[in-house]
């Protein structure tokens, strides 16, 4: 798991590799956004790749 952060946006993302990265590391991420899942800020899902908005 590698925790993102980049102002007050975060992000959670599961990678298949080991890379080695020390904290506040920049870092270029590319990922497809209808692979993710959105929470709003009260931890309910917002959508996902298999059931769209959830208000």
């Amino acid at each position: 798991m590698l925790h993102l952060k980049r102002g007050n946006t975060k992000i959670i993302v599961s990678i298949e590799e080991v890379l080695n990265f020390k904290i506040h590391d920049k870092i270029k991420i590319n990922f497809k956004i209808d692979k993710a899942y959105a929470f709003h800020a009260d931890g309910k899902l917002a959508s996902s790749p298999f059931g769209g908005l959830n208000g």
